[in-house]
């Protein structure tokens, strides 16, 4: 298993961390996001951490992150999330990602209908003091929502 910065550690070296500790660090919440764990996703976070999300806008601390993330999985409780290529520097870590999984609850008003999702993304997050403060997710929610039959594509 692999684990985050020693905050002791981290301190000595006056709050840096190395590029391999932020890989290490993004490698462990890519685990948190595979078991569906929203406590271990937002704890991975700072208490005021920022994230910019397609489907939940801007929202900010730890209890709205994983309000947000147990709706996803709640809706989608056979979600998979695959880290396809992780890059870290000393401050941030961008992870590109694909999530498959079947609509079996209520997401954002749409009844359970079973319906496939797939998609990609990416999370950019600025990462300090051994957690995220802001992260930023970047995936097409307007292709999402057609998957899920909510918008309809107008014929070419």
């Amino acid at each position: 298993m692999v684990c985050s910065p020693d905050r002791d550690q981290m301190a000595r070296r006056g709050g840096v961390i190395t590029a391999e500790e932020v890989r290490a660090f993004a490698e462990r919440h890519v685990e948190h996001w595979k078991k569906h764990d929203s406590d271990a996703i937002s704890s991975d976070h700072a208490e005021t951490s920022v994230v910019e999300s397609p489907s939940a806008g801007t929202h900010q601390g730890r209890e709205a992150i994983r309000k947000n993330l147990q709706r996803w999985i709640d809706s989608f409780p056979d979600i998979t999330f695959e880290a396809e290529l992780i890059v870290a520097d000393e401050n941030s870590a961008a992870i590109m990602f694909s999530v498959h999984g079947a609509q079996q609850g209520e997401f954002f008003g749409l009844p359970a209908a079973g319906q496939h999702l797939e998609f990609r993304g990416v999370l950019i997050q600025e990462i300090a003091d051994g957690q995220i403060v802001h992260e930023r997710r970047i995936y097409d929610f307007s292709g999402v929502l057609t998957k899920l039959g909510v918008l309809k594509l107008r014929p070419a």
